[in-house]
């Protein structure tokens, strides 16, 4: 998995659809609260991506030229991601729709993993009406992208074997709820990357916890010197009462 790529130019050969469906049993078992399934597929082959192309130009406003729009034209077999959600008291929609982009990414590992090129498009109009017309999508559907698949280049496919391309550093995107101080006074900036203390993540900043004892313990002084004094003014007039009666 951590070798897998994108792959932006893909071969003409692609799995056929008895292929795709035994990949699939790699992507039903995606994380799914109760067990909805709120995603399906779509298959688009041959003149099918001209009818894509044609349905892009529409929903950007594009007169239909003498040539096709070559965008869905970049691979032999595009699939369609559709986040399908069911209304549920316990499952929120946006819940659902990241189950289907789980299930989508599951797809493509599995894909990857076959031996096949992937690359997961999207664009501003991918949920314009003449494009989900062409999808036929449902009034609570959304449209999450195509994924455009075919054989890799050999070529290219040493070249990724052989890549020294850095891995991305982990602790990046791991972190740990923030200190309780943190939560009560910054709502901005509180996550602790793991392996940091909080110290080192407020680095300068003031103890805001050492701060309030101190706060507190000038209150309790000055408290304790009002009442000695009030104390001390009682027994004065005690005194000056005693010396009237001499």
């Amino acid at each position: 998995m951590a070798a897998r790529r994108s792959i932006s130019k893909v071969g003409p050969q692609t799995p056929n659809d008895e292929e795709l469906l035994a990949l699939l049993d790699a992507v039903t078992p995606v994380a799914d609260h109760k067990a909805l399934r709120p995603w399906r597929l779509l298959t688009i082959r041959g003149d099918d991506r001209l009818r894509l192309g044609a349905a892009l130009d529409a929903a950007a406003g594009r007169e239909p030229g003498d040539k096709p729009n070559p965008k869905p034209l970049r691979a032999e077999l595009l699939i369609a991601v559709i986040a399908s959600p069911t209304e549920h008291p316990k499952v929120p929609e946006w819940e659902q729709h990241a189950t289907a982009a789980g299930a989508a990414h599951l797809l493509e590992l599995a894909l990857w993993q076959a031996g096949w090129g992937v690359m997961w498009r999207t664009g501003l109009d991918a949920n314009a009406p003449a494009v989900r017309a062409l999808h036929g999508l449902r009034e609570n559907e959304l449209l999450m992208g195509w994924l455009y698949v075919g054989d890799i280049d050999p070529a290219f496919r040493k070249r990724l074997e052989t890549s020294r391309r850095p891995p991305k550093d982990p602790s990046q995107f791991l972190s740990t709820l923030p200190a309780p101080e943190a939560v009560a006074t910054e709502s901005t900036d509180a996550l602790v990357p793991a392996g940091e203390s909080t110290e080192q993540r407020t680095g300068d900043k003031p103890d805001r916890k050492a701060e309030k004892k101190a706060e507190k313990k000038a209150k309790k002084a000055a408290k304790k010197a009002k009442e000695k004094a009030k104390e001390q003014a009682k027994k004065d007039k005690k005194k000056s009462k005693k010396k009237d009666r001499r």
